[in-house]
C-alpha cells in the first residue's frame, strides 16, 4: 500500500438514486434504458462490465487501488450472482448493496469516505460507469503525476487530473465501432487528488465544470479511456456528433493500428471481443 496516496474509485451498476440518475425501476417501456432492472439491459451491462470495465482495472500496472461497485438491494439475483463471480478473488473490487433511491451524492460519498485510510495523507478518487474502461497505466500515472505535483497539491485544496485522450465505442448489432477522441472533463479517467481528511469527495465536483473552480492538469499524451455508446445508457445521438481525432503516434495509420493500440493501452483483444459480441446477440 502506498504510504502517501490512496486511489479509490466508484462504479454505479444500474443503481437508481433519488436524484442525479434520471433512471426508474420497472418493466421495460418504449425507452428501455429507463428500466434499470429489465433483463436484456442488465445482460448487456454485465457483458460490457465483463468485457471492458473489469479487465482494464484488473490489468492495471499498479494494482494498489480499490473500486466500489454500488448496486441496489433489489438487483435481480442473476445479475448480483454474476457480479459476485466476476469480483471473486480480486480484493480491489468491493461490491456494496444499498437500498434504492438514496440521494445520489450522499450514498456515493459515504461509500467513498468509508474506504479512506486516515493514515494515508492524500487520496485520489475517480468514478466510472460499468460500461467504461480505463488505460492499464491509469493508477500508475495518477501516482506519477502526484509525485511530480506535490508542491502544487500542497498549495491547492485539490487537483483535478483529466486524461482527455481515448476512444468512443459504439455497440452495434454484431460489431464494435471505435472513434479516437479528445474530450476534456468527460468524467472517464478523471480523478481528484486532495487531502484524505477532507469530507468532500469526487461526487461533490461536477466533472464538466470542475475546472472552473479547481486547478486541473490535462493529459493528452496517450489514450486513457474508452467510453461506450449504446441503447442502454444516456449517450443518445452524441456518437454522430463526435469528431474523430487521429492517433498522435501515427496519424496516417490510426485505423489500421487500432487492434494493436487497444491491446497495448487497454489489454483489449478486439477480435475476441467482436466474436463474443456476435455470439451473445446482446447489442442492437
Amino acid at each position: 500500500m502506498s504510504t502517501m496516496l490512496q486511489v479509490i474509485g466508484l462504479c454505479r451498476f444500474s443503481y437508481p438514486t433519488a436524484g442525479g440518475s434520471g433512471f426508474k425501476l420497472g418493466r421495460a417501456t418504449s425507452d428501455s434504458s429507463h428500466a434499470l432492472y429489465e433483463t436484456r439491459r442488465l445482460q448487456t451491462r454485465l457483458w460490457l462490465f465483463r468485457t471492458l470495465c473489469l479487465p482494464t482495472l484488473l490489468g492495471q500496472t499498479d494494482p494498489d487501488f480499490r473500486l466500489i461497485v454500488l448496486v441496489g438491494e433489489g438487483l435481480p439475483e442473476f445479475a448480483r450472482k454474476a457480479l459476485d463471480r466476476m469480483a471473486a478473488g480480486h480484493p480491489q473490487i468491493i461490491i456494496r448493496a444499498e437500498p434504492e433511491f438514496q440521494p445520489h451524492i450522499d450514498v456515493c460519498s459515504r461509500l467513498l469516505l468509508e474506504q479512506r485510510d486516515p493514515s494515508i495523507p492524500f487520496v485520489a478518487e475517480f468514478r466510472m460507469d460499468d460500461d467504461d474502461g480505463v488505460g492499464l497505466s491509469f493508477v500508475a500515472e495518477l501516482r506519477r503525476i502526484f509525485a511530480l505535483s506535490r508542491g502544487l497539491i500542497r498549495r491547492e485544496p485539490r487537483l483535478e487530473v483529466d486524461f482527455c485522450r481515448g476512444y468512443a465505442l459504439k455497440l452495434l448489432a454484431d460489431d464494435l465501432a471505435f472513434k479516437p477522441v479528445v474530450a476534456a472533463h468527460w468524467g472517464v479517467a478523471q480523478a481528484f487528488i486532495q487531502r484524505s481528511d477532507t469530507r468532500r469527495t469526487t461526487m461533490n465536483f461536477p466533472h464538466y465544470q470542475s475546472w472552473r473552480a479547481h486547478t486541473a492538469i490535462s493529459c493528452a499524451r496517450a489514450p486513457m479511456f474508452i467510453r461506450c455508446f449504446h441503447g442502454f445508457n444516456d449517450t443518445g445521438d452524441r456518437w454522430d456528433k463526435l469528431r474523430a481525432d487521429s492517433d498522435p503516434e501515427a496519424p496516417a495509420q490510426s485505423e489500421a493500428r487500432l487492434p494493436e493500440l487497444l491491446a497495448r493501452h487497454f489489454g483489449l483483444d478486439l477480435e475476441t471481443a467482436r466474436e463474443n459480441l456476435r455470439e451473445s446477440a446482446l447489442a442492437g
